[in-house]
């Protein structure tokens, strides 16, 4: 695989597994998740709500031509926001994660009233075959009011300092609406920056695609929201030309693989 090769990159919150769902059960919807995840055939995939025991182990055997990186976002816990990367694409140059709190690299923090400790994941990748290095980045933000906004001050700081001005793709469920501060505060360029370096904005790849953001809405409930909400984002670097951006709204005879849809985007290295 080339630059100039489009590039595939999924997201998706799976709905951790041993969350008590009886008929809508992980064991029940497993198939459907994989099927959605190959259907896409993707080349870089970020998840969210994937346990570190069966599921990440299902997962990692049925996608086995994918390296992963990932870590529990509390240590006494088990869930994750894992990377999975297409070996035969990429060479991994450095990976790492970080948490959304005061302490980010304590293993478990937690800060502002959060309800759960939530990490970044990232990987610094290269295509094969070539010099040209990117960093793909993926988190869960938590739901508690106000956390959203703070984590994504957070993370744009971390972009600024260590991706700079180099290629990203951040992917990842925000638990925010696409009128948030959240989403303004990583999708907006500073008016004033003090360097070329600060001036990092990220572009919506669905909303690149589809402006009127018509059928962008991805959490609902397992059919329950009549109007699903738009958390689930792709958001990629200027170095990146948005080709396709669809949600995917797949069931089979009304069971969904999640309770959110996954969210598909296909980019060209400009």
């Amino acid at each position: 695989m080339s630059p100039r090769r489009p590039l595939t990159i999924l997201t998706f919150n799976i709905r951790y597994g041993s969350a008590p769902d009886g008929p809508l059960r992980w064991t029940s919807r497993k198939r459907l998740a994989l099927d959605r995840i190959r259907d896409a055939d993707p080349d870089l995939i970020g998840l969210q709500e994937c346990e570190d025991n069966c599921q990440a182990w299902y997962l990692r055997r049925a996608l086995d031509d994918y390296g992963f990186v990932g870590i529990r976002t509390d240590p006494g816990d088990t869930e994750m926001a894992p990377v999975f990367y297409r070996r035969s694409a990429f060479r991994h140059v450095r990976s790492g994660h970080f948490w959304l709190g005061a302490s980010p690299s304590r293993p478990g923090s937690r800060s502002w009233g959060a309800a759960f400790p939530r990490t970044v994941t990232w990987v610094q990748l290269e295509w094969r075959g070539t010099s040209k290095p990117f960093h793909f980045v993926n988190t869960h933000f938590d739901y508690a009011p106000g956390v959203a906004a703070r984590s994504a001050t957070m993370l744009r700081r971390w972009l600024v300092e260590t991706v700079a001005g180099d290629p990203v793709v951040v992917v990842g469920d925000f638990n925010s609406t696409k009128q948030s501060i959240a989403y303004r505060r990583l999708t907006r360029q500073r008016a004033r920056a003090s360097s070329r370096r600060d001036r990092v904005r990220l572009v919506d790849a669905y909303r690149a695609v589809h402006p009127d953001g018509a059928g962008e809405g991805t959490y609902h409930a397992f059919g329950e929201c009549r109007s699903p909400a738009a958390i689930d984002w792709i958001l990629s670097s200027h170095h990146f030309t948005i080709v396709d951006a669809y949600v995917d709204r797949t069931g089979d005879a009304g069971r969904f693989p999640s309770d959110h849809f996954p969210l598909v985007a296909t980019l060209r290295f400009a």
